[in-house]
């Protein structure tokens, strides 16, 4: 699993590499839109010092990108290091946003998140099944679905407050860490699944991801 300083520049701004200058100011532009918003790392997608990070990453990405020389050098180093193929290249290819796409559909839903306002009861017995866990030096997928069912939220009801697809929490869940595109990915949806039904989850996040390469 990639760490975040070892995606490219596309991977970066969920781009293809077939993306022309205008895919790539908007992409800029609606990424930088969505991390700079300060409110996101209030639901725990990432903290501070990782969105100043983000934030710098974004930029670098997007001054190496929009040249057409320096894009067209980047390209023939990823085939040279075999990140990506020519047919990458190939406008017609298909690509999924991921991150920054669950941002924009969370941000537009403008809201208090539903499981954490309608089920305080909930999130108090989660609570205290999850400091059972500070005993562990780790914690597995499996014992956070045990507390999630035992507090009967179901990952429908997660995916709908974080914006986060199912397949990506059954992931965290199966300790299927390659269904994710990167260990950033990966940190981000973990504490956003947590913190639907757990009130201080850093303790957790550092246990599960210690995994985690």
């Amino acid at each position: 699993m990639k760490q975040f300083d070892q995606q490219t520049y596309y991977e970066i701004l969920d781009l293809t590499p077939a993306a022309k200058p205008p895919d790539i100011r908007d992409a800029y532009r609606t990424a930088l839109e969505m991390y700079q918003d300060e409110s996101l790392a209030s639901y725990s997608f990432f903290d501070e010092d990782e969105r100043k990070t983000i934030l710098s990453k974004l930029e670098e990405a997007f001054l190496a990108l929009i040249d057409t020389d320096s894009k067209a050098d980047y390209d023939q180093d990823l085939i040279r290091r075999g990140l990506i193929n020519k047919d990458a290249l190939d406008p017609t290819a298909q690509h999924e946003p991921i991150l920054i796409d669950v941002l924009k559909r969370f941000r537009r839903e403008n809201r208090v998140p539903v499981i954490r306002s309608k089920n305080l009861k909930s999130r108090e017995m989660a609570d205290e099944h999850l400091n059972n866990l500070l005993n562990h030096d780790v914690i597995t997928g499996a014992d956070l679905r045990k507390i999630r069912i035992n507090v009967n939220i179901s990952l429908d009801q997660i995916s709908d407050e974080t914006k986060i697809r199912t397949t990506y929490l059954e992931a965290i869940e199966n300790d299927e860490f390659d269904k994710l595109p990167s260990r950033f990915h990966l940190k981000s949806f973990l504490r956003a699944y947590l913190k639907s039904f757990a009130s201080d989850v850093e303790p957790y996040v550092e246990r599960y991801l210690k995994r985690v390469e």
